[in-house]
C-alpha cells in the first residue's frame, strides 16, 4: 500500500454502543465543513457513514463474509481508500467500531508512516452490557436470553487498550468515558472534535441536532423483537425496515427503551468482575480523573414475559409507521405459533 508519510490520522475504534452511529452520521454529514478546517473524512469505504469495510479487511472472518464493497472486490476498494488518503490534504479521520474486533497488530503495517491518534470511548460495564444486549436483539441476529448474555459478556477494557498500545507504541491513545457529564460540551460530537484539537470557536460553528441514531430498545419491544428472532419471523427483505421502525418506536415512546431488570446481586457481580480491569484503565489511560459513574438500573428477576396486550400495542404502533410491515408481522405471528404468553 502506498501512503504519504507524516500525515496525521485520527483513528476512532469505538467501542460500539458509545455514540458511534451518532458521531459517524455527524462526520459524514459535515465532511465539507471538516475539510475547510483541515480534516478529510474519506468517502472510500464508507458503509454508508463509517469505514467498516476497512476494519473487516483486517479480520479474516469478516473478509470471508464480505468479499466486496458495492460490487467492488474488497482488496481493490481498500487499495483505492489508501490512494484517497495519500492524495487528500490535511489530517485524516477514520471511524469504525468494527476495529474493536480485530487484532490491532494486523493493522500496524498499514498505518506505519502516519502520525496516529487512536480515539476510543468506553461505557460503564453494566450499562454497556445492557445496551449491547439490546443491540443484538434489535439487529435481528439473536434470540439469546439476557441471563445467557450476562454469563458470557466479559470485555476486558484494560487488555483491549494494552493490545492497541502495544501494536502502536508511538500512537497517542485518547481514552474517553462515554458519560454525558464527562464529555466536552456534554455531547459525543463536540467531544470528538475537541479530540481533534479544534478550538471552541470552530466546534461551536457546527450544528448539533438532537438525534440518537441508534437508540437502545427496551421494555416489551425488546422481548417482542427477541421472539421474532426466536421464531424466525423476520423476512430478510424487511429486516432494515423493521430495524428503522424499532428505532422510531423507541424514540417516540420511553416505555420502549426501558432497560430490563436484573437482580441486585447480579448487577453487583457484573461490576465486581470488571473492577480490576476498570481500575487498570483508570491508572494507565485516563486523563479525565475519576472512574465510571454507576447508573441506577431496574432491580428484579430477569423476565422474558410478553402479554398479548403488549404485542397488540406494538403492532398497532407499527401500523402507524409501516402498515405493510405490521400486517406481514401480524400474519406471521398468528400462523399457529405460541408467540405471546
Amino acid at each position: 500500500m502506498s501512503k504519504a508519510a507524516a500525515k496525521r490520522v485520527f483513528l476512532h475504534i469505538g467501542r460500539h454502543k458509545c455514540g458511534t452511529s451518532t458521531l459517524q452520521h455527524f462526520l459524514s454529514g459535515n465532511d465539507a465543513r471538516l475539510a475547510e478546517l483541515g480534516f478529510h473524512y474519506p468517502r472510500g469505504l464508507r458503509a454508508p457513514v463509517a469505514h467498516h469495510p476497512l476494519a473487516y479487511w483486517f479480520n479474516d472472518a469478516e473478509r470471508d463474509r464480505r468479499p466486496e464493497v458495492a460490487g467492488v472486490p474488497l482488496d481493490d476498494a481498500v487499495a483505492a481508500f489508501w490512494r484517497e488518503i495519500a492524495a487528500a490534504p490535511g489530517d485524516i479521520i477514520v471511524s469504525s467500531e468494527a476495529f474493536q474486533n480485530i487484532d490491532p497488530a494486523r493493522a500496524s503495517d498499514a498505518f506505519a508512516g502516519f502520525e496516529l491518534d487512536i480515539i476510543v470511548y468506553l461505557r460503564e460495564p453494566l450499562d454497556y452490557l445492557l445496551s449491547a444486549y439490546a443491540q443484538r436483539i434489535k439487529g435481528g441476529g439473536s434470540s439469546e436470553t439476557l441471563d445467557t448474555f450476562v454469563d458470557r459478556f466479559r470485555p476486558d477494557y484494560a487488555d483491549f487498550l494494552d493490545r492497541w498500545q502495544a501494536a502502536f507504541p508511538a500512537a497517542r491513545l485518547q481514552v474517553r468515558l462515554f458519560e454525558r457529564a464527562r464529555l466536552d460540551g456534554a455531547d459525543i460530537r463536540r467531544d470528538f472534535l475537541s479530540c481533534l484539537g479544534l478550538p471552541g470557536t470552530a466546534i461551536d460553528g457546527f450544528a448539533y441536532p438532537d438525534t440518537d441514531n441508534n437508540v437502545s430498545i427496551g421494555g416489551p419491544l425488546l422481548e417482542f423483537m427477541r421472539r421474532l428472532n426466536l421464531h424466525g419471523l423476520i423476512d430478510p427483505a424487511c429486516r432494515n425496515a423493521l430495524y428503522r421502525a424499532c428505532q422510531a418506536l423507541a424514540l417516540a415512546n420511553p416505555a420502549y427503551r426501558t432497560r430490563p431488570a436484573l437482580p441486585a446481586e447480579m448487577q453487583q457481580a457484573i461490576r465486581a468482575r470488571h473492577a480490576d480491569s476498570v481500575a487498570r484503565v483508570s491508572e494507565r489511560y485516563l486523563d479525565q480523573g475519576g472512574m465510571f459513574t454507576e447508573k441506577v438500573f431496574p432491580v428484579g428477576p430477569i423476565c422474558h414475559a410478553l402479554a398479548a396486550r403488549e404485542g397488540k400495542q406494538i403492532l398497532d404502533a407499527l401500523r402507524n409507521l409501516d402498515p405493510e410491515l405490521a400486517e406481514s408481522l401480524a400474519g406471521s405471528i398468528g400462523a399457529g405459533r405460541q408467540f405471546f404468553d
